[in-house]
This record gives structure tokens, C-alpha cells and sequence, in this order.
């Protein structure tokens, strides 16, 4: 499958990270899904961390900068969150319905993201294996999200879609990617 291409909105129209350009790309080819997130623009205020040496598996990853996918078979209520710390720390959840039922996904025992980095351009580009992806006997559908952060300053939130009064991710009507086997 070719690669589907995104642009992230920014949900506060004055907030901060107003000079930065944020999308990327999704790719379903055999049993991996390859996500890449890519900044562009003065990075220099922005949070990101230098890698860690030990990456560990962390809740509240959204408190900093962090990028997300979220994938869903369209037939079922459930899905899936995947996030991803520029330091390296990552997790991954199941949900049985919107914000419904998290568990932490068993089979994720690591996400293999990669990372690189210049002074106007950062990518993140994630490889997913067919394990960690909703059971789904068609398409998927997904979300690309991110969270920007600079020092103690307030978050800026990125997104395909904002559709409600505050930033929210897990809305099924921000799933706009559609993904064929």
C-alpha cells in the first residue's frame, strides 16, 4: 500500500508553536505499519530530550512532549493507543470503547521507534509488527497526534481533526486514515 500522507492541526489558533509545521505519513505493507511523524520550523523552544540510555516502558508520557498513533479496525467500538517519548520511553494500550477498559498491550514488550534530529527538521518514524495491530478483517483507521511542549511553558496539542472544546485525542471522529490491507 502506498504511503498516506497527514497535516496535523494545531488546536489553540494562538497558542504556542505557532511557527512549527507538524505531519507525516503511514504506511500498511504486509504485516508492519510504519508511522513517521515530522516536525519543521525553529525546534530550538521546543522540549525534546536527548535519547536515554535505557528506554523504559512509562504511563503519562502525554505530560511532555510525545507523539501518538491510534488505530481501530471501523466494525469495532475498541482500538488502540501507541505513544512515543522523544527520549526513547514509550507504551502502548488497548481500549474496549472510547476511553473505556485501558490495558496495557501485552504483546508490546518494546515499540522499535528511530529517531533523527537537525536544527529545523526532528522525524520520529515508528515500525509496528502485525502483533501489536487491532484485529481487523479490512482497513484500519487511525489518528496521528502529537504533544508539543517548551520548558514550563503550556502544551500545544496536534492533531487531524479537533472536534470538540478541548484537545481529545481518543475521539473515533479524528480516526480519518484509512489504511488497506
Amino acid at each position: 500500500m502506498p504511503e498516506v500522507p497527514f497535516s496535523l492541526l494545531r488546536f489553540e489558533a494562538g497558542g504556542p508553536h505557532a511557527g512549527l509545521a507538524a505531519g507525516g505519513s503511514l504506511c500498511l505493507e504486509g504485516s508492519r505499519l510504519t508511522a513517521r511523524w515530522r516536525l519543521d520550523g525553529d525546534l530550538a523552544a521546543l522540549s525534546i530530550p536527548e535519547p536515554a540510555a535505557a528506554p523504559l516502558r512509562r504511563d503519562g508520557l502525554w505530560r511532555d512532549t510525545c507523539f501518538e498513533l491510534f488505530l481501530a479496525s471501523p466494525a469495532s467500538p475498541g482500538y488502540r493507543e501507541f505513544n512515543l517519548a522523544p527520549a526513547g520511553d514509550w507504551n502502548a494500550y488497548s481500549f474496549t470503547a472510547y476511553r473505556q477498559g485501558m490495558q496495557p498491550i501485552p504483546a508490546a514488550q518494546r515499540l522499535p521507534f528511530t529517531i533523527d534530529r537537525t536544527a529545523a527538521t526532528f522525524t520520529l518514524t515508528l515500525q509496528l509488527p502485525a502483533e501489536l495491530l487491532p484485529e481487523a478483517d479490512g482497513p484500519l483507521v487511525a489518528a496521528a497526534c502529537a504533544v508539543l511542549r517548551s520548558g514550563d511553558g503550556p502544551p500545544s496539542h496536534w492533531a487531524l481533526r479537533h472536534g470538540g472544546q478541548r484537545p481529545d485525542f481518543h475521539r473515533r471522529d479524528s480516526f480519518l486514515l484509512r489504511l488497506e490491507p
